[in-house]
């Protein structure tokens, strides 16, 4: 059976090199040279195909985003609420501020203002993890002397359009000084957040 298929394409491809008709028509040229840009002009435009697609994160632009939290340490519960920006100094690099309010069931209320760095990984429209580092002051309410918070961790953004997504964070802080924080020096954090990319 294998061996008759062989003869008939053999037969075939024998029948369309030698049909009247292809042997009649002229042989195709070269195909065309992209344009080139006169000596001192501009650079000629590349074709479509050869572009390199759109990714995210990519230099000049930016990220706004809404975040809920969620934090535990030693039994006090701290729900949170923030916005942060963020511009791309480099592809997948971003220096921004985040603020955030966070009502806690035992410690005071607080106010953290933090500039942020953002190193996205792998920039892609589907899933783009990313690390993060923070170093800011933690406003403190009820009389509470005021803190340095250091913070670092990292997350992913899951796209639900070319300018929207949906941010997971997962974050470790440090306050400072010892003197001040008392027993809860650190926490461990995950947040859910929206972001916006114009």
């Amino acid at each position: 059976m294998r061996a008759a298929l062989g003869r008939a394409s053999l037969a075939l491809l024998v029948l369309l090199c030698t049909s009247p008709a292809s042997a009649q028509e002229p042989e195709p040229g070269p195909p065309a040279a992209p344009p080139v840009a006169p000596e001192g002009g501009p650079a000629a435009p590349m074709p479509q195909e050869a572009r390199e697609p759109r990714r995210p994160f990519e230099a000049g632009t930016q990220q706004v985003g809404l975040l809920l939290g969620y934090s535990s340490s030693l039994g006090d519960s701290a729900f949170s609420f923030g916005a942060s920006y963020g511009y791309y100094l480099l592809p997948g690099f971003s220096a921004g501020l985040q603020v955030v309010g966070t009502g806690a069931s035992k410690s005071p209320n607080t106010l953290e203002v933090s500039p942020l760095l953002r190193y996205v990984l792998y920039r892609s429209y589907d899933f783009s993890p990313f690390l993060l580092g923070k170093v800011g002051r933690l406003f403190v309410a009820e009389g509470a002397p005021d803190l340095t918070i250091v913070g670092g961790g990292g997350g992913a953004v899951v796209f639900l359009s070319s300018h929207l997504g949906l941010t997971l964070t997962a974050l470790y802080e440090v306050y400072l000084p010892d003197s001040a924080c008392g027993k809860n020096c650190d926490s461990t954090s995950v947040g859910l957040g929206l972001g916006y990319f114009p």
